[in-house]
């Protein structure tokens, strides 16, 4: 706030309770009452206006005295008193205060404020505020909506915050040598050079530049427009930005693309250094021209270094950018249809909401990169390494995509209906509520996995590796698990009717409960998997008497219940139908195992026999 009228707006601060701003002065005429907390912390950003609130506290008059200490720090203590104790401090530090945050300024605020130093001036000053929408990027703070609306008030033709605080600016620092340094200064800022920072804020101190011209080169919104002017500057005159745009907030390249855009020399000359250039200034230069040309496209000729550049919602429909470096870079939702990356580096990308369907993706690197909501339908993948990507709810239908690295990929809610996935590895990947339905994934890993949320109907898992995956009641038809390792697999309750598992490996799988009808398990290998949940017949299928010792408790009531019940009231698993010719099963107990009409030789039979499986000639 204008330090000249300091307590023109009385101080608000936002409740606890209700979250509603509340005067400070209530506030505290509310802790002098017996039994209320004597330590008030009041918390704000540089700006905020502290010491303006200790100063309003001041001015007024209260039944107890007040201790007001302006910027607690955290080593200081509060020296013991009989009184209240006021502090501001800009990080809640202190548990035993009750602390308030002090509440941004409202437009009834400058209202106030407008009308006490220039009463005459509001109502043009408050119209011309309210009609520009960026006066949120002055975030409500006290010290930046004093100098735009002082600029509105003493200046008619002002008519745009931006204008406001440039003018405002420029009346603070005044001089060639003062500007640059806090262009400077704010480039620093930005850029996270602190060394620099601070170089440049001594200059200006030393250059004469007042504290409080220095508190206002603080805040975020002049800190973009220095910046934004000094890199245009250069622009100007032909020299490329001095950074890198991933150390450039986007904010700020928006600003400098709306300077370049309302510059038609200086948009041309921009071009002209993209074309010619191959420094590490084109991912700037690339995100200054998508920002200010919506119709700018890369050149498909070279291979570019963009690593890092903002390009969301750019449209390269058919652009060839293969072998391109697009690391950490911005794509979001872009339109990709039928572009060419084949090669590109996509590590750490944001491609959320991107539209690629029909890009050629082939052996691209997207390590960590994030697809979430994308449509990449009908996309060509193969050999493409997407490690740890996230593809939660994206569109990957139809895609071919043989060989590709999905280790520790997030594909929750993601489809992937009639893709071809042959020999791709999901090892450790999320594949909640995903949905596989008619896609090829033969000879793909899937170890481990936990699928029973996942949509497999009519797809193709042949010689697919999926060792202690978990199936437990999934519901799938039309599956072929053809020569697929499903060795230690939790397949209980399973529904698979006419599943073919053919030479399958089943060894230690469980199999309690499932629902296989018609399933063709010709040559697969059940060695070990079990038909009964905690049985206790292992190891006694090839005793001299057949259930010797077992026909006690849960199994002696079950066999017993053959006389009166139906088969499927009491069997343990449903294999009807199924063909067992050339199936190796030696250890397996099929007590119980509902085999009728199943096809199987005559050694076979014999040891369903003395399982005492449901075989045709059951009779209730």
């Amino acid at each position: 706030m204008n330090d000249a009228h300091p307590n023109l707006v009385r101080p608000r601060v936002v409740s606890q309770e209700t979250h509603e701003a509340i005067l400070l002065e209530d506030i505290i005429a509310s802790h002098m009452a017996p039994g209320a907390c004597k330590v008030v912390e009041l918390v704000g950003p540089a700006g905020s206006g502290k010491s303006t609130a200790l100063k309003h506290l001041a001015s007024l008059s209260f039944p107890m005295g007040l201790q007001l200490i302006d910027d607690l720090g955290r080593a200081e203590t509060l020296a013991p008193s009989d009184t209240l104790s006021v502090y501001t401090t800009r990080v809640r530090f202190n548990q035993g205060a009750t602390s308030y945050r002090l509440a941004s300024w409202t437009l009834d605020d400058v209202i106030e404020y407008v009308l006490a130093t220039a009463p005459r001036k509001c109502s043009s000053a408050i119209a011309r505020l309210s009609a520009d929408p960026d006066r949120v990027l002055l975030e409500g703070i006290p010290a930046l909506l004093c100098l735009v609306v002082d600029q509105f008030v003493t200046n008619e033709r002002v008519g745009d915050v931006r204008t406001a605080l440039r003018a405002a600016i420029a009346q603070r620092v005044r001089g060639a040598r003062q500007i640059e340094d806090a262009e400077c200064f704010a480039v620093a800022q930005l850029t996270g050079d602190s060394d620099l920072a601070d170089q440049k804020r001594q200059s200006l101190s030393k250059s004469g530049v007042d504290r409080a011209s220095l508190r206002v080169l603080q805040y975020r919104f002049p800190q973009t427009l220095l910046c934004a002017d000094y890199v245009a500057a250069r622009l100007r005159r032909g020299q490329p930005p001095t950074f890198p745009p991933r150390r450039l907030p986007r904010d700020v390249l928006q600003e400098l693309a709306s300077i370049v855009a309302s510059d038609l020399r200086t948009l041309r000359r921009v071009r002209r250094m993209y074309a010619r250039s191959q420094s590490q200034y084109l991912p700037t230069l690339a995100s200054i021209l998508h920002l200010a040309d919506r119709e700018w496209r890369p050149d498909s000729r070279r291979r570019t270094h963009l690593a890092g550049a903002h390009v969301a919602e750019a449209d390269w429909r058919g652009v060839d950018l293969s072998g391109i470096d697009l690391r950490e870079s911005d794509l979001s939702r872009a339109v990709l249809l039928d572009a060419t990356l084949n090669g590109a580096n996509l590590d750490r990308a944001i491609l959320h909401g991107v539209i690629g369907s029909g890009a050629r993706m082939n052996q691209v690197t997207a390590r960590i990169v994030d697809l979430q909501g994308s449509d990449l339908s009908r996309a060509e993948m193969s050999n493409a390494t997407l490690t740890r990507a996230n593809c939660a709810g994206a569109d990957l239908s139809h895609v071919i995509a043989k060989l590709a690295n999905f280790r520790r990929a997030n594909f929750c809610g993601a489809s992937l209906r009639a893709a071809c996935l042959e020999a791709s590895d999901f090892r450790f990947a999320t594949l909640r509520d995903a949905d596989f339905c008619e896609a090829i994934l033969k000879c793909a890993n899937l170890s481990d996995q936990d699928l029973r949320s996942v949509a497999m109907t009519g797809a193709t898992l042949e010689q697919a590796i999926l060792r202690k995956s978990d199936l437990e009641f999934v519901a799938w038809e039309r599956v072929t698990l053809t020569k697929a390792d499903l060795t230690g697999a939790y397949l209980t309750g399973s529904q698979l009717p006419g599943v073919d598992l053919r030479h399958a490996k089943l060894q230690g799988a469980g199999l309690a409960d499932i629902e296989w009808p018609d399933a063709d398990l010709r040559g697969a290998n059940l060695r070990g998997c079990a038909f009964h949940m905690g049985s206790s017949r292992s190891g006694l299928v090839d005793s001299a008497y057949p259930s010797h010792g077992t026909r006690t408790g849960f199994y002696t009531n079950d066999y017993e219940d053959r006389s009166f019940k139906s088969p499927e009231e009491i069997r343990k698993a449903n294999l009807c139908g199924a063909d067992f010719r050339g199936a190796i099963f030696e250890d397996v107990d099929f007590y119980l195992v509902d085999l009728r009409g199943a096809k199987y030789d005559t050694h076979q039979r014999k040891h369903f026999e003395r399982c005492d499986a449901i075989l045709e000639n059951f009779v209730p």
